[in-house]
């Protein structure tokens, strides 16, 4: 086996530095970076789940706000109730 020989199954081993492949460079599996452009379909997907979750909180919010306000409501009303003024202390 020759030196060339050597450094070409090296290298293969090693993977090159070519910047544009996945993993190590000899590993066609990972993918390539060019591949990530083509996101239009995921973003998509993406988008349109993001909007339901932010449907979704703000249907929260908003119920969150009006149990607050009920519960405040409550407890203004239970303290008007409960501390009557004392105006027989004579």
């Amino acid at each position: 086996m020759s030196e060339d020989e050597k450094d070409e199954k090296t290298e293969k081993m090693e993977g090159s530095d070519s910047g544009d492949s996945g993993f190590n460079g000899a590993n066609n599996e990972c993918g390539t970076f060019s591949d990530l452009s083509d996101t239009s379909d995921s973003s998509d997907i993406l988008t349109i789940a993001l909007e339901e979750k932010i449907k979704q909180l703000k249907e929260v919010q908003a119920q969150l706000s009006r149990e607050s306000d009920l519960l405040l409501f409550r407890l203004g009303n239970s303290e008007s109730t409960t501390t009557s003024p004392q105006k027989e202390d004579k």
